[in-house]
């Protein structure tokens, strides 16, 4: 297909703590998606965006030029998920001053928690209970960290939750399962960074009694690495940073199968804490 023969491109701007990344493309549905998506981070025009994202249909199906280029031949749903992953990147190769959790995030009363944990524990899951409960939302699935003020940066996307399929999941099954996107009321989204108060480390078991445990500051170290994107960029000063962040934050482990009974221990335990 020649150039001429393209569609016009569209843009939208994606913006995190002030930086804005254009997403690009002539395919009308990847806008769409973004929008929608990101519906909480999308801004006008800015002069100086940090770079670009682009979606190009060609005759065999896509060309995306982000953080790398990639030749997609499948369905352009199937590539959302990776666009989701590039922008993600594309904000964390310019702020490797945060430090990056695999983690969602929320707000209530001025406390921050953090809740952090691989895929299949129930992240968003916590997350949009908690929204029920009166939390706001600062994060889904990127929880950044300004190390010198101990603050949760928002990174709100509309989360993204699996319908549960009745039995534990083996993490090689986690993207054949139905999920569904959560709406977010723009005035359950905070906005502004949040002091973290607490972490919360959520562990599905089928059958389990919800159980809500602190951490040993050792335990609490692990998790914390264990759930760490970025923890190689910040080496030394990482290492010094999560064991005197469990000195003095509090870390829990909570154990459930129901999550709203969960979602409600977390909120009776540590709402306004």
């Amino acid at each position: 297909m020649s150039d001429n023969s393209h569609p016009a491109v569209g843009e939208v701007y994606v913006d995190f703590d002030g930086q804005q990344l254009v997403v690009a493309s002539d395919e009308p549905k990847v806008l769409d998606y973004i929008r929608s998506k990101y519906v909480h981070m999308v801004v006008p025009r800015n002069s100086e965006p940090i770079g670009k994202l682009s979606v190009r249909t060609t005759r065999d199906g896509y060309v995306v030029n982000g953080t790398k280029e990639l030749q997609h031949s499948d369905t352009i749903e199937t590539l959302y998920d990776y666009l989701c992953h590039d922008i993600w990147q594309s904000f964390l190769q310019i702020r490797f001053d945060l430090l990056w959790l695999h983690a969602g995030a929320v707000e209530k009363n001025g406390c921050g928690v953090v809740i952090a944990g691989k895929s299949g524990n129930g992240k968003s899951t916590f997350v949009t209970q908690l929204l029920q409960r009166g939390w706001n939302v600062l994060s889904d699935e990127y929880a950044p960290i300004r190390l010198e003020t101990n603050e949760v940066v928002p990174y709100p996307r509309r989360p993204r939750r699996r319908v549960f399929p009745g039995r534990e999941l083996e993490e090689m099954e986690f993207g054949e399962f139905e999920t569904e996107d959560i709406e977010i009321p723009a005035d359950s989204v905070r906005r502004t960074p949040v002091v973290l108060a607490n972490m919360v480390f959520p562990f599905f078991k089928v059958g389990a009694t919800t159980q809500l445990e602190k951490l040993s500051p050792g335990d609490a170290v692990m998790e914390i690495i264990r759930n760490t994107t970025n923890f190689k960029h910040h080496r030394r000063l990482g290492i010094e940073w999560v064991v005197d962040f469990v000195k003095r934050v509090p870390c829990y482990r909570v154990t459930y199968a129901d999550g709203a009974d969960a979602a409600e221990a977390v909120n009776t335990e540590l709402g306004g804490k």
